[in-house]
């Protein structure tokens, strides 16, 4: 049976298209509202695809940087390198330490240099920019002038007491 069956053509419902579908003017501006989202989530997604690798790689990099310099700030036997230091200091020379020269504590820590200035002895580790050490100074005059009452550019000093001072310089 279909719907028409037994009913004249003309008293057919009137079904109107607006009443079915409803106002189909709001149509479009949904639509807009829906790809608007869709961009936003795809540009946040695709933000996020670059920027995280960035992270997590200067992350790293950070982390690789900073473990020689916490180890020489936090896991070397300070007291045998001071002791060691203050013994090399008794030979009262300055400039450049030769390597033959440097005694046993001095050695397994594995600086890159060891200069004798003024009463002083700093190991450098490091080199060029961003190189970091050790300093023994009894007299404690190396870290507080230069001569003209200025500072030397390090960037971050930590007294470690008993003479003994670690530096990192820019």
């Amino acid at each position: 049976m279909t719907c028409t069956e037994g009913r004249e053509p003309g008293s057919l419902a009137t079904v109107s298209l607006s009443s079915v579908l409803g106002d189909v003017r709001r149509y479009p501006r949904t639509l807009n509202v829906v790809k608007s989202r869709s961009i936003a989530v795809l540009l946040f997604v695709g933000s996020l695809v670059v920027v995280a690798p960035i992270v997590i790689v200067g992350s790293m990099i950070h982390r690789s940087i900073r473990a020689p310099r916490d180890r020489v700030l936090h896991e070397l036997d300070h007291a045998a390198i001071r002791v060691a230091a203050l013994d090399l200091l008794s030979s009262n020379s300055n400039g450049l330490v030769d390597k033959s020269r440097w005694p046993e504590p001095i050695v397994t820590v594995k600086p890159s240099s060891v200069t004798m200035t003024d009463g002083s002895i700093v190991l450098e580790f490091g080199g060029g920019f961003g190189h970091y050490g050790l300093i023994v100074d009894p007299k404690r005059n190396h870290l507080l002038n230069r001569g003209d009452g200025t500072r030397d550019a390090y960037i971050k000093v930590v007294d470690l007491g008993n003479d003994l001072t670690y530096y990192e310089c820019e």
